[in-house]
């Protein structure tokens, strides 16, 4: 049930998210800048799964908004008290290192992987402040820690294939940076704001 009701959320944000995507690569296209298929519909994937952590997170889960901190500063707490919980924060976060350096070409290092999904971690942890979660240093932790198995994960299969299968997927003359902070940023708005509304509805 609560996978269930986390698509429901996850889906109802990211409809949101679909006629930006197609603008933005069409926009792309015009200016000669077209990506290949592959990619766009790995971009698309990969949206989806921003929404769905984001709405994991408990992000938007309601409609009404204010600043009420819950801090958990204490490190290695949920180890010992909540271990599933922060097993399952890893396990969350384990796409997010595999799909940075599908995507691009520029997140082919293990510590840019690893800043990027600390930073994005962060903001879930700062965004949870406003009435929707414990802000965790446990969290921050185990996300950081997921991003780093999935990119040693995706490196590890890549060996297996042809050195040329990410050329595939990975974004060609774009900006990798401003494209992923298009994706991030619109996902946080729209489950901050557009989708709790829709949501009860």
């Amino acid at each position: 049930m609560q996978i269930k009701y986390l698509l429901s959320r996850a889906s109802s944000g990211y409809i949101f998210i679909i006629p930006i995507l197609i603008v933005y690569f069409f926009l792309l296209s015009v200016f000669r800048k077209k990506q290949k298929p592959l990619h766009i519909i790995t971009a698309f994937v990969f949206c989806f799964y921003l929404f769905f952590v984001i709405a994991a997170t408990g992000i938007g889960n309601t409609v009404a908004i204010s600043f009420s901190p819950e801090l958990l500063l204490m490190p290695f707490h949920d180890i010992v008290t909540a271990p599933m919980h922060f097993t399952l924060n890893i396990i969350a976060f384990v796409p997010f290192g595999v799909f940075l350096p599908l995507l691009y070409k520029r997140y082919s290092n293990i510590r840019i992987v690893t800043v990027t999904g600390f930073l994005f971690s962060l903001c879930i942890e700062l965004v949870q402040m406003f009435g929707w979660g414990v802000t965790e240093t446990d969290d921050l932790l185990a996300n950081t820690i997921g991003v780093c198995l999935g990119y040693c994960s995706y490196r590890l299969i890549s060996k297996g294939l042809h050195k040329d299968f990410t050329k595939h997927f990975q974004a060609v003359n774009t900006n990798d940076v401003l494209e992923l902070l298009l994706f991030s940023v619109c996902a946080f708005l729209i489950m901050a704001i557009i989708q709790p509304i829709v949501h009860i509805l």
